[in-house]
């Protein structure tokens, strides 16, 4: 259960840089930034609990926290790209 906080945690400080240096004033745009990369962390921790089955979710793993970093960083991403593209310039 350890590793599903980590999971969750480097997600969120993931989405609340990412807000930062997004330069964003709106609370609402920094929540979903940080909820962004909470979601990326949890789908990135367990599929990579998914790709390395030794690993349990009791323990924090090398394995499972990369892909939660790599998971949220991507989802994030995505977040602001659609953000982007939403938003008239």
């Amino acid at each position: 259960m350890i590793s599903i906080f980590f999971w969750a945690a480097f997600g969120s400080v993931i989405g609340w840089v990412a807000a930062i240096l997004q330069d964003e004033n709106s609370p609402a745009a920094t929540l979903g930034y940080i909820l962004a990369g909470t979601t990326g962390g949890l789908l990135g921790g367990f599929g990579g609990l998914l790709l390395s089955p030794g690993e349990q979710v009791s323990s924090a793993g090398t394995t499972t926290i990369m892909f939660a970093l790599f998971g949220a960083t991507a989802f994030v991403a995505l977040t602001g790209l659609a953000r982007q593209k939403r938003t008239p310039q």
